[in-house]
């Protein structure tokens, strides 16, 4: 007895046929409308939380034992493995609808520096894409002397590293147009001679702010946000002026 496969076909109100197929028919990603497919690809890509870039040997850490994620990943950058076509359609996607984070973490013996996280990204990362990216969260733990003037000092050089930033995130992400700071840090009072940690307040630093500012402004650079971690802290460009709003940190 041979096997039969039958399709169905409706008239509908639509002026579209409404058609059933039965067992032989295939339906795949890359046979759907362009504008279905984006549909997809924003409903797996795009989440709400940030996005931490991995620097390369902070992976080759994690691939030993580890206990069980508590949440699942939100999102099957998988997808983007399918094939050409869908990597093509579905990276920009990706790349410039999501915030992306650089983070130092909290030791420094351990963590690579922030600017090896970011020069690792460029280097693997094609130009079409690095093009693609919109919002950067740079998030970084200062150390117990705290946030202050800029300095050229080699000793301070998280103060180079943040400079050196700069200029690579305005030479390799033109289109970057949010860009936030946030500062953490140890909390509590003084000690001897030491500031707290997350105070980005006084003229001193308001100098240093704006030597960060500068060279963002070279690259057009527009809508650069700093906020400081748990503080009343939150500095906006506004046009081409700096301003301080005071506002809860987000």
């Amino acid at each position: 007895m041979s096997s039969k496969t039958n399709t169905f076909k409706f008239e509908a109100s639509s002026p579209f046929p409404l058609s059933i197929a039965t067992n032989n028919s295939r339906l795949t990603l890359t046979s759907l409308p362009p504008e279905l497919r984006v549909m997809i690809y924003e409903l797996v890509l795009v989440i709400d939380k940030p996005i931490e870039i991995k620097y390369h040997r902070d992976i080759v850490r994690e691939t030993g034992r580890e206990p069980c994620l508590p949440e699942p990943k939100h999102y099957l950058a998988a997808l983007l493995q399918v094939n050409k076509l869908i990597y093509a359609e579905a990276a920009p996607i990706l790349y410039s609808r999501n915030t992306l984070v650089f983070s130092n973490g909290l030791v420094d013996a351990i963590d690579p520096p922030l600017s090896n996280r970011l020069r690792s990204f460029i280097i693997t990362t094609p130009s079409y894409l690095r093009q693609c990216v919109r919002h950067i969260v740079i998030l970084t733990y200062l150390p117990r002397r705290g946030w202050v003037r800029c300095s050229t000092d080699p000793n301070h050089h998280e103060d180079l590293e943040l400079c050196e930033m700069m200029h690579r995130i305005v030479a390799h992400l033109p289109g970057v147009r949010k860009l936030d700071f946030d500062f953490d840090g140890p909390y509590g009072p003084p000690v001897g001679n030491r500031r707290k940690t997350v105070a980005v307040k006084g003229s001193d630093n308001d100098r240093k702010l704006n030597e960060l500012v500068a060279i963002l402004k070279v690259g057009k650079v527009k809508g650069v946000g700093l906020r400081s971690s748990g503080w009343l802290n939150l500095w906006e460009l506004r046009e081409s002026n700096w301003s301080k709003v005071i506002s809860s940190p987000s």
